[in-house]
């Protein structure tokens, strides 16, 4: 059977992703914690992938909850076709 494209579907966000995500960031947090120690200052590279990094997870976030909020809306706009129809 043909299963139908949503618009939030490319919005949905793995979990897995996430995770790797947040892996990678407290990689990057350590890396810059021992370069300031080392040499009293973070390398400008390092914050870079540090913020684009946080970035992410935020932008992921913020996709996983419109994605919500647009499923919570199509299934009471079904809800309320199907009570029309009636």
């Amino acid at each position: 059977m043909n299963d139908k494209k949503h618009i939030w579907d490319f919005l949905s966000a793995d979990e897995q992703k996430l995770s790797a995500l947040i892996l990678c960031l407290f990689a990057l947090v350590t890396v810059s914690g021992v370069e300031c120690f080392r040499t009293g200052d973070i390398p400008g590279n390092l914050k870079d992938l540090t913020e684009t990094v946080i970035l992410a997870v935020a932008g992921m976030n913020v996709a996983g909850r419109i994605s919500m909020a647009m499923q919570k809306k199509g299934v009471m706009n079904n809800d309320n076709q199907n009570s029309d129809a009636k």
